[in-house]
């Protein structure tokens, strides 16, 4: 049960990193492309957005494949 919990939440969180790069994206090329220069306060939230989602991903990911690993090994 806890490896389905899991693996929904890292679907879940999968799907709002992508949300999060995207809105990141289109905001900078928004700013591109009217010629205005990114500034420092943006740049800096954009990288710890993704920072920070990163993290939170790798430690989501390390605990669904230890749990995989105990179910493997239980078997």
């Amino acid at each position: 049960m806890n490896l389905l919990f899991y693996s929904i939440r890292l679907y879940i969180f999968g799907l709002y990193c992508d949300f999060c790069v995207k809105i990141c994206n289109s905001v900078a090329e928004r700013q591109l492309s009217k010629k205005c220069s990114l500034t420092k306060k943006l740049l800096i939230f954009m990288s710890n957005l993704s920072d920070k989602n990163i993290r939170s991903w790798q430690k989501l990911e390390q605990r669904f494949i230890h749990l995989l690993v105990e179910k493997q090994s239980s078997l």
